[in-house]
């Protein structure tokens, strides 16, 4: 195993970042390979005190670390990692410059004038506002891959934060990027989400009730290390904002009859 690590600052944005740190594996037909990309950033709004009803002004935190697929078997993972840097810091471009600007972004959407400060005054624990951004693997096994991306961004002295997760599941066959359509038949993706309704309702003292009549936004979906087909509804997607995030599983053959012939064959159903 190799392990890396490259420290990096970059002072006008008062930003302390590492990457990578790398870790491989083998195997005959290739080998595993991840790097990490991580940042701190924090900030004073500037003049901002007297908005806010406080004797100081407030400041803003911003945190990521992603684990990012560089390699798996010798299949191409950009597909996964362009998706990856797009919904973690909303822009596809090279990884640090998109990380860097994000950190701008969400700390000056106050409309403040921004002061750079270190993060060993200024962090996740005693900030005002806080965006905190995390990816990592879920699910590696011999078939799949299933990654998410977690944010968390609290508005200064908002009553609650904001938290969404991402799923994304690549096929090691071949490194697709996997998709409902991919998974169901047309005929499936519209039968789906009665069932879905039905296994809530099923579920309900677990995840509470729920209003479901559609499948996930942006086919927010994972397969997770048992082979379940997990549908994530976010919050307020499909209930109450205090029931938090809503996953709906299925074991793949409960499912088998909506599923397309790449579908089965991913699962082992194929006959």
């Amino acid at each position: 195993m190799k392990l890396r690590h490259i420290l990096l600052a970059t002072a006008a944005l008062a930003v302390l970042a590492s990457s990578c740190s790398r870790s491989d594996g083998g195997r005959a037909d290739g080998s595993i390979e991840f790097s990490r990309l991580s940042g701190r950033a924090a900030y004073v709004l500037t003049g901002s005190a007297k908005d806010f009803s406080r004797d100081s002004d407030v400041t803003y935190f911003d945190s990521a670390c992603i684990i990012m697929p560089e390699r798996i078997y010798n299949l191409d993972m950009r597909e996964l990692r362009d998706s990856i840097v797009a919904t973690a810091f909303d822009t596809l471009t090279d990884p640090q410059r998109a990380m860097e600007a994000y950190f701008l972004q969400n700390a000056g959407e106050e409309g403040y004038e921004l002061r750079a400060v270190s993060t060993d005054s200024v962090n996740d624990t005693n900030s005002t506002g806080l965006t905190l951004v995390d990816g990592s693997v879920i699910c590696l096994n011999a078939s799949v891959l299933s990654y998410q991306v977690s944010k968390y961004i609290y508005a200064p002295c908002d009553a609650n934060g904001v938290t969404a997760n991402r799923y994304f599941s690549v096929s090691l066959k071949d490194g697709q990027l996997l998709r409902l359509g991919d998974i169901f038949t047309p005929e499936g993706i519209k039968a789906l989400p009665p069932v879905i309704a039905e296994r809530a309702r099923q579920m309900v003292n677990t995840v509470g009730p729920t209003t479901i009549s559609a499948l996930p936004a942006n086919d927010n979906f994972y397969i997770s290390a048992s082979g379940a087909i997990v549908f994530a509804y976010q919050p307020y997607e499909a209930a109450s904002y205090s029931q938090g995030e809503i996953k709906i599983p299925f074991f793949d053959y409960q499912l088998s009859d909506y599923m397309t012939p790449q579908g089965l064959q991913l699962f082992g159903l194929a006959e």
